[in-house]
């Protein structure tokens, strides 16, 4: 329902479902030349899927929906080579949605899931419909953003010895810098991929009308973007909540990368950082 959020309806959000569906339509796009083989996404996000990009399609087109669906994708993509480059035995989602990397993974490595009640029983409720048990290193660690702090929830889960990997992708954008800057500062020494959307005014390019109509889409449906960084800005916030800024990324290296185009909406960049 227009407006609402998860807390609200008791089910996933939009922008969850819309991330989901751009990992599996990239997928049915590029088969084995996929930057991200998530085999999971088109299904979890159930009946809705095919409506969801249907609206899309018809608001954007298809020339626009490929190339930002790739880097949804790519984005998946790089943060879980970050995840297995960093070596660390527990990764950690904030706001984790409908992501599948616990049920793809090759490893036994421990993934917690830290999203939303609501939103987790829904997705629980879609892995039962799809006959798919969650897996025995699987921890779901559900938070009440509006009642609890991230700290609290990650001061009740075992984390190891390592540094974990925590991610958190697809979500300061819809947040206010205070609620961004308190998090950061309570996060854990690990290290962190975490994604932001540049200002209105840095947008140029193919980009630009699509991501317009992306922000009005998701102000409409109750998950506005309200709050952007330049990349400069972005890494001064990280330094300041002691983290230590070690990649900033873009989509506009994809096509070399990984062979597909892409571009993202809300101009959204990737970065990667370490607390000690």
């Amino acid at each position: 329902m227009a407006g609402e959020s998860v807390s609200q309806t008791g089910v996933a959000s939009t922008t969850a479902m819309m991330a989901a569906c751009g990992r599996g339509w990239h997928l049915m796009a590029h088969g084995h030349g996929a930057a991200l083989k998530d085999w999971l996404a088109w299904p979890l996000v159930g009946p809705a899927a095919d409506q969801l990009m249907g609206q899309l399609n018809a608001a954007m087109g298809r020339e626009t929906v490929g190339p930002a669906a790739a880097w949804v994708a790519i984005r998946a993509r790089l943060v879980e080579d970050w995840l297995a480059e960093s070596g660390a035995s527990h990764y950690v989602i904030l706001g984790a949605g409908l992501d599948s990397y616990a049920w793809r993974q090759d490893g036994n490595r421990t993934v917690i899931e830290i999203d939303h009640p609501a939103s987790q029983q829904w997705k629980r409720e879609r892995l039962e419909a799809l006959v798919l048990d969650v897996p025995p290193a699987h921890v779901w660690a559900p938070c009440d953003f509006e009642r609890e702090s991230v700290a609290d929830v990650l001061g009740r889960i075992d984390l190891g010895r390592d540094l974990p990997f925590i991610s958190w992708i697809a979500v300061t954008p819809y947040l206010t810098p205070e609620a961004i800057t308190a998090t950061l500062r309570a996060l854990p020494p690990c290290t962190l991929a975490v994604s932001y959307c540049l200002p209105e005014d840095d947008w140029t390019g193919p980009g630009t009308d699509p991501s317009k109509m992306f922000k009005a889409m998701t102000a409409q449906r109750g998950e506005a973007l309200v709050t952007a960084y330049s990349p400069t800005g972005f890494a001064d916030v990280l330094r300041d909540c002691g983290f230590e800024p070690i990649h900033d990324v873009g989509p506009e290296d994809s096509l070399k990368d990984f062979g597909v185009e892409a571009f993202s909406l809300g101009f959204e960049r990737l970065a990667l950082a370490r607390k000690a």
